[in-house]
């Protein structure tokens, strides 16, 4: 999570679960005047998450409207054994407007994914939520930019083990996709249709052709189509990638496996479409004789044409993925990750490619010696500038990272920061006129980790 290394907590863990009472924590603020700040610099310093004890708080997901807005969100800790989804609301200034824990009619949550209207900057949030009776349910949620609850509702399949993975707007609905345990036991892509006001309009399941383990792992929405990326698992290949392809009305085109022929996982992290295909990252496994992952980028035409894959392997069989893509304003396609090196060990990757699979660039950010460094967020701004949000090895311990590239892929900086108390780490990142924000955990003294936003100077 390599996808794990969202650090999004599963539906077995969450089913452990039994308490309900949530302390909201400290919030605490650190900035600095932005005329005395360079590129880079830190700026900036969010804090928060759930009770005063020993158990940790995660910061998964950050995103921007275009008013220059920021929401966060992951899991906050109600006891040493429960968390719920916690989502904040700052201005762009970064002054919390709302937010908090998000209770409900259930024992415990946990954040999967976020997503903004670009226009209305309405918010929208999915994850998985264990009810009383065990079992775990698509949650959905959405707010106005004043914090004005929008969407607030549940989907449980036919066997009550649901967990909503990917969430996306077309500005005026929502798309939630996921797993969902069908009747026959196995697991399903489930998609999910509401409206603004958080009535459902369609469900859609689809049934991989070995059935078993499948699961939507991104959506996104694209003119009058949704598209679906996620896995699905068979009995000799462990998981290939699927591909689905629906109308906005909910009607099914087509499906679109891939398999490397090795026998081995491919695993879906990402998607985007724009007017000239759709777009897949993630990792499988470009070489048999290898035992570990290579980073693999897919493009599909809209009729379904698998046009070109193109891998990126590391040195000595490293865990080498793109976690994250984004598209520049010239329409390429812009992936961050980890790929491995034989002299440095495991570092952030970053790459460009055109439309047609050429590679424009590829840039890396190590630490010092063989140790492990990972990218996990990226956002590119209107200039053409791409940022990633991710954690490097430091010291002692990991350090939570930003870093900045021109449009040709030249590094122009690269910041750390260092709580002091152990390992931070990078998880998503979003960019505004003034500030680039990554979200992440912190090690704290004494109460385990926290929500950790940072802020560094565009």
């Amino acid at each position: 999570m390599v996808r794990t290394h969202r650090r999004t907590r599963t539906a077995a863990g969450l089913r452990a679960a039994v308490a309900k009472t949530f302390v909201l924590g400290v919030v605490m603020l650190w900035a600095v005047p932005v005329a005395f700040a360079a590129p880079g610099d830190l700026t900036y310093t969010f804090t928060g998450g759930g009770a005063a004890i020993d158990a940790p708080d995660r910061g998964t997901r950050i995103v921007a409207d275009g008013s220059g807005t920021v929401t966060l969100g992951g899991d906050a800790s109600v006891d040493a054994a429960t968390q719920d989804i916690y989502v904040y609301h700052v201005d762009s200034a970064g002054v919390p407007q709302w937010g908090g824990a998000w209770t409900g009619t259930y024992v415990a949550s946990s954040l999967s994914a976020l997503t903004v209207a670009p226009v209305s900057g309405n918010i929208y949030a999915a994850g998985v939520a264990i009810g009383l009776d065990g079992g775990s349910d698509y949650a959905v949620r959405g707010w106005q930019p004043d914090g004005t609850t929008l969407i607030d509702t549940l989907y449980a399949g036919p066997k009550k083990n649901d967990e909503a993975l990917a969430v996306a707007t077309d500005g005026t609905n929502v798309y939630v996709t996921g797993m969902s345990q069908g009747l026959d036991g196995d697991m399903d892509i489930v998609t999910v249709k509401y409206n603004g006001a958080g009535s459902r309009l369609w469900v859609r399941r689809f049934n991989g052709r070995w059935d078993r383990q499948d699961r939507g792992l991104a959506v996104v929405v694209r003119g009058s189509y949704v598209y679906v990326a996620g896995i699905c698992s068979r009995p000799d290949h462990s998981f290939d990638t699927v591909l689905l392809k629906y109308t906005t009305g909910g009607r099914f085109k087509w499906s679109r496996t891939f398999d490397s022929g090795n026998g081995r996982t491919e695993w879906v992290t990402g998607a985007v479409a724009t007017g000239s295909g759709v777009y897949v990252c993630g990792y499988g496994r470009a070489n048999a004789s290898l035992s570990s992952s290579d980073a693999l980028l897919l493009k599909y035409s809209a009729t379904g044409n698998r046009v070109w894959a193109k891998w990126v392997a590391g040195a000595r069989g490293g865990g080498d993925a793109w976690m994250d893509i984004g598209v520049t304003p010239g329409g390429a396609l812009n992936v961050t990750g980890s790929v491995h090196r034989s002299a440095t060990g495991t570092d952030i990757a970053t790459a460009s490619y055109r439309s047609a699979g050429t590679r424009r660039w590829i840039a890396y950010v190590s630490s010092a010696g063989d140790q492990d460094d990972r990218g996990s967020g990226i956002a590119i701004a209107g200039d053409g500038r791409t940022y990633v949000g991710g954690d490097i090895a430091g010291a002692t311990d990991p350090d939570l990272a930003g870093i900045c590239y021109g449009g040709d892929g030249t590094m122009e900086w690269s910041s750390h920061w260092d709580s002091s108390f152990g390992a931070d780490y990078g998880n998503d990142v979003a960019v505004t006129s003034n500030r680039v924000w990554v979200v992440g955990t912190q090690a704290t003294p004494s109460f385990g980790d926290d929500i950790i936003v940072v802020g560094f100077e565009r």
